[in-house]
């Protein structure tokens, strides 16, 4: 009748720097080594037991973050976690691992697993996730959301600028039949304002400049701001620039910009 092995006996082969002695069978076998190759068997390292409990509440609570594979010692896959947690994909992933581990004993995870060394990393491992997170989340937002909203409010520009077109269209054609620039509003008074709704007015004004003002409803660094639209004369033929006005350059659009 076969007995055991003793795993506390002195090995029967002389072990050099690269190999370890199986935990279970006493087989040399590679140092770093996680499975016995000789009889199967997974080989405990430094790390402490899987506790399924802490397991599933890390998992709940923090796998999307992958904190559950730091706790697991499987440091890379929880940087990668951590790198596409903003695409809610590793949180669904990690869905599915708590039901796994759930259906899992926790014999069964101690043969698979191996966990960090002590809660104290457990906790470092957690903050440092964390900080990660918050300065990604931060670094996107700093940079996201100004550029969003100063993308809508060019958009809403280049938007109230296509509503004043045929006012710019009229006065340019009755500037080419007069050959003349009109002085002041009194000398074109078939010129009509045009207004947006709670957005701009456009009106004309001396020398034909035909100046857009924003309301207040289009926001505090906008409002109360304004772009021109002025007429010139070079070589017998009739120009137009937008450039003057007071709307900062960010908001105008690129032909606009001075």
């Amino acid at each position: 009748m076969s007995t055991n092995p003793n795993v506390y006996a002195a090995p029967t082969a002389k072990l050099d720097s690269n190999q370890k002695q199986c935990q279970e069978c006493n087989a040399l076998i590679s140092k770093k080594a996680e499975i016995c190759p000789k009889c199967g068997v997974r080989q405990k390292g430094a790390g402490g037991a899987v506790s399924k409990v802490a397991l599933l509440l890390i998992t709940f609570f923090f796998g999307g973050w992958g904190l559950h594979k730091f706790y697991l010692r499987k440091p890379v896959q929880g940087v990668f976690y951590v790198l596409f947690c903003w695409t809610f994909i590793p949180g669904l992933i990690a869905l599915v691992e708590f039901i796994v581990y759930a259906c899992t004993s926790e014999e069964a995870l101690n043969e698979k697993y191996q966990t960090a060394s002590s809660g104290v990393m457990i906790a470092v491992i957690g903050v440092v996730v964390m900080f990660v997170f918050i300065a990604i989340l931060g670094i996107l937002a700093a940079i996201a959301i100004p550029a969003y909203q100063d993308y809508t409010y060019r958009a809403k520009i280049a938007g109230v600028m296509a509503q004043v077109e045929p006012m710019r269209a009229q006065l340019q054609e009755r500037i080419l039949k007069s050959g003349a620039i009109p002085a002041s509003a009194a000398d074109a008074p078939d010129i009509a304002p045009v207004t947006v709704p709670n957005v701009a007015t456009a009106t004309l004004g001396d020398h034909g400049i035909i100046v857009i003002s924003f309301e207040s409803t289009m926001g505090r660094q906008i409002a109360g701001n304004t772009i021109e639209l002025e007429p010139y004369a070079e070589n017998n033929q009739l120009y137009w620039r937008c450039t003057g006005g007071t709307l900062p350059n960010k908001f105008r659009t690129q032909n606009c910009r001075k």
